[in-house]
C-alpha cells in the first residue's frame, strides 16, 4: 500500500493580544439532567490523586505531591480525569477504573520538572495538578436508570429498555446518557468543584468526555444540561470512537448495528462477552464528530489515532482493528493524513497518528506494543499542555478541475480565511493531495509525493499551494487536496488559557 505523507509549512505571527473569553457557552439549562448525588472525594468506584500531600489520604486514596516550586499568588489548576472504554465481561468491569493506570502514573512522574517549568516561565503562577480514574459501571447510577436494574448492565439499555420512557438515543434511560451522567457523577465525586480539567478517553470513554464537553443533548450539541463546558480545559481521544460506526462498511453484507446486536464476529472484540444493544444503538446512531469539533473550537481537543494490523478487522479500510481510523478524530481536531476510502481513492484521515498500535494497546499490558503506547501518549499529552497545542482555524478541500499535463506547474490555489482569530499566533498549513486516475482503465487513484505540493504561508490565516505533476507521468492527471490552516503552534494549552 502506498504510503501518504502530509506537508507542513507555517511560520511564526505577530504574538496576539490576550484571548477573550468566548461569549459562546454550548452548557444548556432546560433538557431535565437529573442533580448529582452530594458527595466529596473518591468512592470506591475509581482512584484519586490530589498535589496537596504525599503519602496516604485519611480516605484511603493514594495521593501525590506534584505541586512545583513556584511562590505565586495565583493558583491554577490542572486536573486530569482518565476515562475507560467499553468493558463488556463482569471482571473487566470491575476494574474499570485502572484501564488507564499506567498512563495516569506516567503522566503523573513527567509532571514535577514539567510543572517547575512552567512555574518558572509565568512568574506569579502555581500549578496544582490533581487526578482521577473513573470506573462508569460501578458509579452512582442516574436517577433516570430503569427501576430495579442492575447498575452494571447500563450498556443494555436501549431505546425503550424496560419501557422506561425514552424515545431518542442520549435519552434518560438510554446507554448514552447513562455514561455521561455517570462520567459527570465521578468527576463531582473525586474532584469535587475542581476547574481545568482534561478528560483523557479511550474508545467509549472519549465519547463520553467530548459529549460531556461540549454538553451533548438529544438535540445535539449545547442541549444537554450538564454544565461542565467552562469546567473542561479540553479533551484527549485516544482510539477515539468519535463518529457513528454505522457510517463505515463493515467486511461482510451486514451493517454495524445490526452485527453488534446479534454478536456475530464482533465478540472477540468485547473479550468474548456481549457488548450490549443500548451500546451498539450510541455507538452506531450517535456521532461524536461535531462534539469534537465544537471542543476543539471552544476549549482544546487532542485525537490520538493509530492503524494498525491486528490479526483481524471488522471493517475496510484503515483500522486499529476495532474502530476505522477515520472514525477517530473529527475534521477540527489538529491532524492530517490520507487513507484508502471506498470508491479506490483516498480520503483524509483526522487526529494525530501516534504511532500503529491495536486497539487496546493504550490499556492492556498484555497487548503488543503497550508500553511504548503509553510513553507516546505521554509525551503527546504533554507537549500538548506545555508547549505545542494547534487550533484548527479552518479546513476544506480544493480539487483542479482541468489536467496537468506531465511537468507542469498549477496556479496558485488559495487556502484559509485570511482572518485569525483574535489572540491567535503564529499560521501554518498542512496540505495532502491525491492524484486522481478517472479513466476506466487507468487505475486507482494514489496519494501524491509531498516534494511535488509547494505550499506557503501568504499571511494570517492564508497559504497556497501548487502541484507540479511529476514529468515521468506519461498521461495528464487532475488532483484533489485536503487542507488545514492551523494557529497556536508555538504554545500549549495551559499558556493559551492563560493569555500568554
Amino acid at each position: 500500500m502506498a504510503v501518504a505523507a502530509v506537508v507542513v509549512v507555517g511560520c511564526a505571527g505577530d504574538p496576539g493580544g490576550e484571548v477573550p473569553e468566548d461569549e459562546t457557552d454550548a452548557t444548556g439549562s432546560s433538557s431535565g439532567v437529573a442533580p448529582l448525588p452530594s458527595s466529596s472525594g473518591a468512592d470506591a468506584t475509581g482512584t484519586s490523586s490530589t498535589t496537596t500531600g504525599a503519602g496516604a489520604s485519611s480516605d484511603g486514596l493514594e495521593t501525590s505531591d506534584t505541586t512545583g516550586t513556584g511562590t505565586g499568588t495565583e493558583t491554577v489548576e490542572l486536573n486530569f480525569v482518565f476515562v475507560h472504554g467499553i468493558k463488556s465481561c463482569a471482571e473487566q468491569q470491575m476494574s474499570a477504573a485502572d484501564s488507564l493506570v499506567d498512563l495516569d502514573q506516567a503522566l503523573q512522574a513527567a509532571m514535577p520538572e514539567l510543572v517547575a517549568t512552567f512555574e518558572a516561565e509565568h512568574p506569579g503562577v502555581q500549578l496544582q495538578v490533581g487526578s482521577a480514574r473513573v470506573n462508569v459501571y460501578l458509579a452512582e447510577p442516574s436517577p433516570d436508570a430503569p427501576p430495579g436494574a442492575d447498575p452494571t448492565l447500563l450498556d443494555q439499555w436501549r431505546v425503550g429498555y424496560d419501557d422506561c420512557g425514552s424515545r431518542v438515543p442520549g435519552d434518560p434511560c438510554t446507554t448514552a446518557y447513562e455514561w455521561r451522567w455517570r462520567l459527570r457523577a465521578e468527576i463531582e465525586a473525586q474532584l469535587p468543584g475542581a476547574d481545568n480539567l482534561v478528560i483523557i478517553g479511550h474508545s467509549t470513554g472519549a465519547r463520553a468526555a467530548v459529549d460531556l464537553a461540549a454538553d451533548v443533548g438529544p438535540a445535539g450539541v449545547g442541549t444537554g444540561g450538564w454544565g461542565m463546558s467552562d469546567r473542561i480545559l479540553g479533551t484527549v481521544a485516544i482510539h477515539g470512537m468519535i463518529d457513528s460506526l454505522n457510517n463505515y462498511d463493515l467486511i461482510g453484507p451486514f451493517g454495524f448495528q445490526s452485527v453488534c446486536e446479534t454478536g456475530g464476529g464482533l465478540l472477540g472484540v468485547f473479550g468474548g462477552c456481549d457488548p450490549g444493544d443500548g451500546w451498539c444503538e450510541y455507538a452506531a446512531g450517535l456521532s461524536g464528530v461535531e462534539a469534537t469539533n465544537w471542543v476543539a473550537q471552544h476549549a482544546a481537543a487532542l485525537t490520538l489515532t493509530s492503524v494498525q494490523d491486528c490479526g483481524v478487522a471488522f471493517f475496510g479500510g484503515e483500522s486499529d482493528g476495532s474502530l476505522p481510523v477515520r472514525a477517530q478524530s473529527a475534521p477540527l481536531a489538529a491532524g492530517l493524513a490520507l487513507t484508502p476510502v471506498p470508491g479506490t481513492t483516498w480520503g483524509p484521515a483526522h487526529g494525530v497518528r501516534y504511532g500503529g498500535y491495536c486497539h487496546s494497546a493504550i490499556d492492556t499490558p498484555s497487548t503488543e506494543g503497550h508500553d511504548v503506547a503509553v510513553q507516546m501518549a505521554r509525551d503527546l499529552v504533554a507537549s500538548w499542555l506545555f508547549v505545542s497545542a494547534p487550533r484548527v482555524v479552518a479546513e476544506g478541500t480544493e480539487e483542479l478541475a482541468a489536467e496537468l499535463a506531465p511537468g507542469e506547474t498549477s496556479s496558485p490555489i488559495s487556502l484559509g480565511p485570511g482572518v485569525c482569530p483574535p489572540g491567535a499566533t503564529g499560521t501554518q498549513a498542512q496540505v495532502v493531495g491525491v492524484r486522481l486516475h478517472p479513466g476506466s482503465f487507468d487505475g486507482d487513484d494514489t496519494p501524491i509525493d509531498p516534494s511535488r505540493i509547494d505550499v506557503q504561508v501568504t499571511g494570517d490565516c492564508e497559504a497556497t499551494l501548487t502541484w507540479t505533476l511529476d514529468p515521468a507521468e506519461p498521461d495528464p492527471h487532475r488532483a484533489r487536496f485536503f487542507w488545514k490552516i492551523t494557529t497556536d503552534a508555538d504554545r500549549g494549552v495551559l499558556a493559551r488559557d492563560l493569555g500568554d
